[in-house]
């Protein structure tokens, strides 16, 4: 079963005490073996975004990240999430039928795939890179 923890805004977790300064991110929670950190740089600055919440799980003695989420926009918790990114603008990936030939490429790849597809690249009809997709399951 899946641990379930607080999601928290980025206002909200920003109005917590700091409890330690890191390089680049401020330690506003830990407990039960969770740790949030609000950043203090944005996009860019190299971060996912603008408010990036990091989530941390104790594993072992050591702190492994486990989710980096926008912290203007809260996810649900226990949700898996797919991700699909496709950059237009090369003569193979121009129009909204290229993008359906593309996904419908990937759902034909991913109905073979048993259990965790991770992640991939999708290709546009000449066999070019054009993006990428990502599972996570945080069952």
């Amino acid at each position: 079963m899946a641990d379930i923890i607080q999601v928290w805004d980025a206002e909200t977790l920003a109005s917590e005490p700091v409890l330690s300064a890191g390089q680049a991110d401020n330690l506003h929670f830990e407990g039960d073996g969770i740790r949030l950190s609000l950043s203090r740089t944005g996009i860019e600055d190299g971060e996912p975004f603008d408010n990036t919440i990091t989530i941390e799980r104790e594993d072992g003695g050591r702190w492994i990240t486990v989710a980096k989420y926008d912290g203007g926009d809260v996810p649900e918790p226990d949700t898996g999430r797919f991700v699909v990114e496709i950059e237009l603008g090369n003569e193979a990936m121009a129009t909204p039928r290229d993008i359906a030939e593309a996904l419908t490429r990937l759902a034909e790849r991913l109905k073979q795939i048993d259990g965790d597809p991770g992640e991939g690249v999708i290709r546009d009809i000449n066999g070019n890179t054009v993006g990428r997709y990502t599972f996570h399951d945080h069952n």
